[in-house]
């Protein structure tokens, strides 16, 4: 087998330590612009473009060629406690996150840049992902539960499936 090339990565730009304060930071990028989204201790998630103000095209490499991320958007999770989880949707409309021990989902519109919190009724919520007009969340438990993008509702829950499959009814004579 050839050796293989490592692949070499051009920063195009760093969050400054002051916004989200030490310790471990959670970053998600937006699927095609140039925004990230990012939280920390601080627990506020801050929205970020990736490219400095009124510069469209990146020119340059190496460090003395980045610029500090500008932020566009800060979000207020509802919860005090920590941002554990966030996932953009595939068009990038929407970003959501949730926070450990909180049943809150918190949704951000690109568009509207307004964010709204959903309750699930789960504390356990372990993974989001969305789909055409809607949004699942997993929980520890197996539980799947499907809210709508548009107002938030609960459209279907499906519980864990049984360890054990059920046998097919007996044949009738």
């Amino acid at each position: 087998m050839a050796p293989t090339t490592p692949l070499a990565l051009t920063p195009l730009s760093e969050l400054s330590p002051t916004i989200h304060g030490r310790g471990k930071l959670l970053m998600a990028a937006h699927p095609t612009l140039p925004l990230c989204a990012s939280c920390g201790q601080s627990k506020v998630i801050q929205i970020s473009s990736t490219l400095p103000p009124g510069d469209g095209d990146r020119t340059g490499s190496g460090p003395e060629s980045m610029q500090e991320s500008t932020v566009i958007d800060q979000i207020i999770p509802p919860s005090p406690t920590q941002v554990v989880m966030l996932c953009w949707s595939a068009s990038g409309l929407y970003l959501a996150a949730f926070q450990s021990l909180s049943s809150q989902v918190t949704l951000w519109e690109l568009d509207q840049r307004k964010s709204r919190s959903i309750d699930t009724f789960a504390k356990d919520l372990v993974w989001i992902e969305f789909g055409d007009g809607c949004f699942a969340v997993g929980t520890g438990k197996g539980v799947v539960t499907i809210f709508s993008l548009k107002d938030g509702k609960k459209l279907a829950t499906i519980p864990p499936s049984s360890a054990k499959p059920k046998p097919p009814p007996p044949p009738y004579p």
